[in-house]
């Protein structure tokens, strides 16, 4: 299998910079997911971070919020309606940060 992986990415003229591969391993930490055979799935260390975070009380503190779980909504079963009354109190905060 890896063999036709690099057959491909040779057939499309790419370079890969060994140094940042990863053979073999059966996990693998990548830009805040969790790679593994089961599935994706959101690391720990950034899942605490979410439900440590304090609540926004500016306007730039919740847009940051709404960012950092916004990663994630592929995660959150119907993200979108509970995320409506947050994304609503950023349309309407007087505050301009």
């Amino acid at each position: 299998m890896l063999r036709k992986f690099l057959l491909k990415v040779r057939d499309a003229n790419l370079a890969l910079r060994f140094s940042k591969c990863f053979v073999g391993y059966r996990k693998l930490t990548f830009l805040g997911h969790l790679l593994e055979p089961k599935g994706i799935s959101p690391t720990e260390d950034m899942t605490d971070r979410i439900q440590r975070a304090p609540p926004p009380s500016t306007k730039k503190e919740l847009r940051s919020f709404l960012g950092l779980v916004g990663y994630y909504r592929s995660f959150v079963p119907n993200f979108a309606a509970l995320a409506v009354p947050l994304t609503d109190l950023r349309k309407n905060m007087r505050l301009h940060c």
